[in-house]
């Protein structure tokens, strides 16, 4: 059985009045009452607000329509300051506001190379899809008693079923990522309820994503799943809300290349102009003679290729073998002290003509792993003067 109580405040402005002496006053005596066979015995004592008629005042009182809210709104209010303890009401100059610590934890994954992020695609509550939350990183409220490190633990816990032990061996948390920042906005569900967020940013890397235990949030494969929890409501035993939240994994970067290449693809030589450089150092790709002379009539032969589903490097490398010379020279020559960055980056274009397979085509073509040709080039120099640069860890490194 559910009861519904109605609480009724009556105030006797007159207590020395006519018939006043019935209910025990001006006196505050006791009195009783009879009907029905049944006595009843009654008292004056000090009146106790409940804390439901403070809040209610309180808000009022500082211009909150309590008459606006959506229905069961104020017991959610109420549980989520008195029996949840997840926010508080505090003033902010001469406003009252609802202050509400969350935490944000963005779970990162190197999924077949590329970088992929955790993020909502859709939540069910109430019966309702909620699309609003589509694209957020892993969310929740952060209770007054807890710092940031236990709210990372307890979200993954609960949002994404990640238990703890699982968490410690197979989750790295970057503790110089995290960042706290402060958003107010009038809350969607209080109306005319000023709420102050504060909000804690923290990154949190998957350590090996190949492991076959993580299959339950969609890895290795970066598969989309579902967690199902119940949200109990403090006030009714049994009653809650059946919270259904589905997730996916997404590219943490999408390339520049790749928005450009939807937003144009009517008009595929716009492409690379739409494309916005980068700010990092990048190596200019080898324009050499061969690079030159690979290249004519090159993209209309892979598109040939690649719609009969022929391996292309053979086409592509025809003609061209490793130039040992200039890889042995570079291998003798890296620790000398003459020998630059720059020597070192001539020597082992000319000597592996693979590399040029990067400039075969327009360097913002996404390759198949999600990055452009440019990028793996990058990449892949990159790799070339690490090695150079460790080989000389005792002299200058990347300096010499």
């Amino acid at each position: 059985t559910v009861y519904k109580s109605h609480n009724v405040i009556i105030e006797v402005s007159n207590p020395s009045g006519d018939g006043m002496n019935k209910l025990g006053l001006p006196a505050f005596s006791d009195f009783y009452t009879e009907g029905r066979g049944v006595r009843n015995h009654y008292s004056w004592v000090p009146f106790v607000k409940h804390k439901e008629d403070r809040l209610m005042e309180l808000l009022l009182s500082n211009g909150v329509e309590v008459n606006e809210f959506s229905p069961n709104a104020f017991a959610e209010l109420y549980d989520e300051l008195y029996e949840k303890e997840m926010s508080s009401l505090e003033y902010m100059g001469k406003d009252l506001v609802r202050a509400i610590r969350i935490i944000k934890v963005e779970v990162h994954a190197d999924i077949f190379g590329v970088d992929h992020k955790l993020a909502v695609k859709a939540k069910y509550q109430k019966g309702v899809c909620d699309d609003r939350e589509a694209g957020n990183p892993i969310t929740m409220r952060l209770s007054p008693s807890q710092d940031w490190q236990q709210g990372v633990r307890h979200a993954l816990a609960v949002r994404v079923g990640l238990l703890p032990e699982m968490q410690a061996e197979h989750l790295f948390v970057d503790p110089m990522s995290h960042v706290v920042s402060e958003e107010i906005a009038y809350s969607r569900t209080y109306p005319g309820l000023k709420t102050i967020y504060e909000v804690n940013r923290v990154c949190v890397w998957i350590v090996d994503a190949q492991e076959g235990r993580l299959s339950l949030i969609g890895l290795p494969g970066a598969t989309d799943f579902s967690i199902m929890r119940w949200e109990k409501n403090t006030r009714v035993e049994g009653d809650g809300d059946l919270i259904l939240t589905q997730w996916s994994w997404v590219l943490a970067h999408p390339s520049k290349a790749q928005q450009n290449r939807r937003v144009s693809h009517l008009d595929p030589t716009t492409v690379r102009e739409e494309v916005e450089p980068s700010q990092k150092r990048r190596v200019p790709f080898y324009q050499g003679e061969a690079a030159s002379s690979s290249t004519q009539k090159l993209p209309r032969t892979v598109e040939k290729i690649a719609a009969k589903v022929v391996p292309t490097l053979t086409g592509l490398m025809k003609g061209r073998s490793t130039d040992w010379t200039r890889a042995k020279s570079a291998a003798k020559r890296i620790r000398d002290r003459d020998y630059t960055c720059k020597q070192f980056f001539d020597d082992i274009v000319a000597a592996f003509p693979e590399l040029l397979l990067y400039c075969s085509s327009d360097s913002v073509e996404a390759t198949t792993c999600g990055r452009t040709a440019d990028d793996e080039y990058q990449r892949t120099i990159g790799a070339f003067f690490t090695l150079f640069w460790l080989m000389r860890c005792d002299y200058g490194g990347k300096e010499s």
